[in-house]
């Protein structure tokens, strides 16, 4: 393999490296962003019906679930439940006519406890979130499909991957020009050393050749200075 694939090959596993390093950043803050935005409106959603279930005098379990039905447009296929201390469920809401969720006894249990216990049911995010009202507590249940989020997610996904592609062959096209330019001053001198021989001891690498004071003039200056020696030797064998 060449040295130009050589430095093409390091440069773009850089850039690779950075690329991956960037756009899993972006995506892993999105993902815990969206997740944090979905457990606030369950939450919010828990809440409302919490506070309204605890009016009956003003909300009956009818107009509730008419109030369900039209909150939070943005998630789908929304399901709320509400239990209380013996694990028996007291209200229920649901987009969908007979859908209900299986909620783990566990997850009850811990809600108790923690206060709040996010989860996932499927494609569903869930929350159940322990609710104080009249002197006894509920944990109330939320569950819906965060169809925005998810929907915003799937699309920074693909612009994501379209990037980390894109910068990729980028990367290996920029590489293989770097090697090109930064290759070029040693194909120069390497050029000059070969129209050096025996009957030209005389010619030294042109100072025009490299303008930088960089390794490069290092190299050329260290070349002339062994092709003086040997002039030197040429010319005491001569004598």
């Amino acid at each position: 393999m060449g040295i130009k694939m050589r430095i093409t090959l390091l440069f773009t596993l850089l850039v690779m490296v950075i690329l991956l390093l960037v756009c899993g950043s972006v995506y892993y803050f999105s993902y815990r962003g969206r997740l944090t935005d979905i457990q606030t409106r369950l939450i919010g959603n828990a809440i409302t019906t919490g506070r309204l279930l605890s009016e009956s005098s003003i909300f009956d379990e009818n107009l509730l679930q008419k109030i369900d039905s039209a909150s939070s447009p943005s998630m789908a296929n929304k399901v709320i439940e509400i239990y209380d201390s013996l694990d028996s469920r007291s209200y229920w809401y649901s987009d969908t006519p007979s859908d209900s969720i299986a909620i783990p006894r566990g997850i009850l249990r811990k809600t108790w406890e923690r206060q709040v216990v996010y989860f996932r049911i499927g494609t569903r995010d869930g929350i159940a979130f322990f609710y104080r009202c009249a002197g006894h507590g509920q944990v109330i249940v939320s569950v819906a499909y965060d169809r925005d989020g998810l929907e915003k997610l799937s699309a920074l996904r693909q612009v994501l991957i379209f990037v980390f592609i894109g910068g990729l062959w980028m990367s290996f096209v920029g590489g293989y020009l770097f090697s090109l330019q930064l290759l070029k001053p040693l194909r120069k001198i390497a050029d000059e050393v070969n129209d050096i021989s025996a009957g030209n001891l005389t010619r030294r690498i042109e100072p025009s050749v490299l303008k930088d004071r960089d390794e490069w003039h290092y190299l050329s200056h260290t070349l002339n200075q062994l092709l003086n020696r040997l002039q030197e030797s040429f010319e005491i064998q001569g004598l």
